[in-house]
């Protein structure tokens, strides 16, 4: 029964986390990202403490440490999946090598938020001052999302309209022209 359970617990997990990034907007804060990741992360630790933990206590994922690096492995890659296959990846080069290599379509959008970035020092690493330039636009009725972060202020405002070029099949993958 413990078994069935985790194994429904996992499945449901992969579920919820799939329709959050498929239907996520493309700017969320950190509390929407850390949802995500846990929705894969809490069920595979149950899944595989139920089913690989032996009860003599010697089994590999007995040991809390091993579970947590095995799930976060999970965590990672499943997510990573998630966005390379929902969104075309998570840098531009990979949307436009997945737009590129894929039947796409170009239509206006509709600038809805930019958002400046300030600049700083992560272990004496600069993350250079950047735009995050947000955009919707429609798809046979329903509203998609984009964005673009840029190294130079862009020339641009909320609500000019821009051209996007998306992937027939799957609009949530986009790049701005």
């Amino acid at each position: 029964m413990k078994k069935t359970l985790a194994s429904i617990f996992l499945i449901l997990g992969f579920i919820a986390a799939y329709f959050l990034v498929k239907n996520s907007p493309p700017l969320h804060g950190l509390l929407s990202i850390i949802a995500n990741y846990l929705l894969i992360f809490i069920p595979s630790y149950f899944f595989l403490k139920t089913f690989f933990a032996s009860a003599d206590g010697v089994g590999m994922f007995n040991d809390g440490k091993m579970t947590f690096v095995a799930c976060a492995i999970i965590t990672v890659i499943t997510m990573n999946l998630l966005n390379s296959n929902i969104h075309g990846g998570t840098t531009s080069e990979e949307k436009i090598k997945t737009i590129s290599e894929k039947y796409s379509l170009t239509t206006q959008a509709n600038i809805t938020d930019i958002v400046h970035q300030d600049g700083f020092f992560i272990k004496g690493k600069e993350a250079k001052e950047s735009w995050l330039v947000i955009y919707s636009f429609y798809v046979d009725g329903k509203k998609y999302y984009g964005k673009e972060i840029f190294q130079s202020r862009p020339d641009l405002k909320k609500g000019n309209a821009i051209d996007v070029k998306y992937v027939k099949d799957t609009p949530t993958i986009n790049i701005p022209l």
